[in-house]
C-alpha cells in the first residue's frame, strides 16, 4: 500500500505520468504512447510492471466492428498511490474529539472502533489454537498496511511491526493511538484466553512495534502510560 505522502514518486516519472493518464479513464497502449510521445513498446513494458504489481488491470472492449482493444485501468491500490493526508484529518477529529467529549468518551470511542474492526476483518475465533489465532491476526493487521510478523522471544510469543499506518498520529497521540485502540483491536483479535501487551513502541524511539502475546496474565510493559 501507499504512503501518506503517496507513492507516485517512487513509480518513476513516466509511470507516474501513466498513473496520471489513467485517472481519467481507461487508455489503449497506443493512446498513452501518443499522449506520452514515446514508442508504444516502451508503454508496453510500464504496463506490464504496474499490472505486476497491481496497480492496473487490462479489460478488452468490443468498439465496433473489428477485434476488440485492450483498456488499461488503475486498481484502487493504484488510486491509492496519490497523495493523502489521512494523518493529519485524523489527529484533527482526534483533538476535536477530546475537546467536545472528553477523554473517557474518547478512549470509549477508540475501543468500540477496534472491536468493530476486528469484527470486520472476522480474525476473533476464541475457539483456535493461540498460534493460529496469532498468525491470522497478522495477516490482518498486514492487510490494513501494517508490516507484521510473528516470532518467537525467549521462548514467547511476539507480535512484531516494523511499519504502523497511524505513525505519525501515533507520535502525537501515543496513549489513545497505541495503548488504546492498537491494544483493543489485538485483544479483539485474539480472543478467548489471550492477553498481549506493548512492550516496545515505534511512536517511542524504539524501531520496531512489538507485543507479547500469552495466556493468562500479562508480563509488565516498558512503556507505561
Amino acid at each position: 500500500m501507499a504512503t501518506e505522502e503517496g507513492g507516485m514518486a517512487l513509480l518513476g516519472e513516466t509511470r507516474a505520468r501513466i498513473v496520471d493518464l489513467l485517472l481519467e479513464g481507461g487508455r489503449t497502449t497506443h493512446q498513452l504512447a501518443d499522449s506520452l510521445k514515446i514508442h508504444h513498446t516502451a508503454v508496453r513494458a510500464h504496463l506490464d510492471g504496474l499490472e505486476r504489481n497491481g496497480l492496473v488491470v487490462a479489460e478488452f472492449r468490443h468498439e465496433g466492428v473489428g477485434r476488440p482493444k485492450k483498456y488499461y485501468n488503475l486498481t484502487e491500490d493504484g488510486r491509492e498511490l496519490l497523495p493523502r493526508r489521512y494523518q493529519l484529518m485524523l489527529e484533527i477529529i482526534l483533538e476535536n474529539l477530546l475537546k467536545t467529549h472528553g477523554r473517557e468518551e474518547v478512549e470509549r470511542l477508540m475501543r468500540s472502533v477496534a472491536r468493530e474492526l476486528a469484527a470486520k476483518l472476522e480474525v476473533g475465533a476464541s475457539e483456535a489454537p493461540l498460534g493460529d489465532r496469532v498468525n491470522k491476526a497478522v495477516d490482518a493487521l498486514n492487510e490494513l498496511g501494517f508490516r507484521a510478523s510473528v516470532q518467537k522471544d525467549g521462548g514467547q510469543l511476539t507480535i512484531v511491526r516494523t511499519s504502523c499506518v497511524f505513525q505519525q498520529t501515533a507520535a502525537a497521540h501515543h496513549d489513545l493511538v497505541c495503548q488504546v485502540f492498537d491494544q483493543e483491536l489485538l485483544k479483539a483479535s485474539l480472543a478467548g484466553d489471550a492477553s498481549i501487551e506493548m512492550v516496545q513502541s515505534q511512536a517511542k524511539g524504539d524501531c520496531v512495534c512489538k507485543h507479547v502475546v500469552q495466556v493468562g496474565t500479562p508480563p509488565a510493559a516498558v512503556h507505561a502510560t
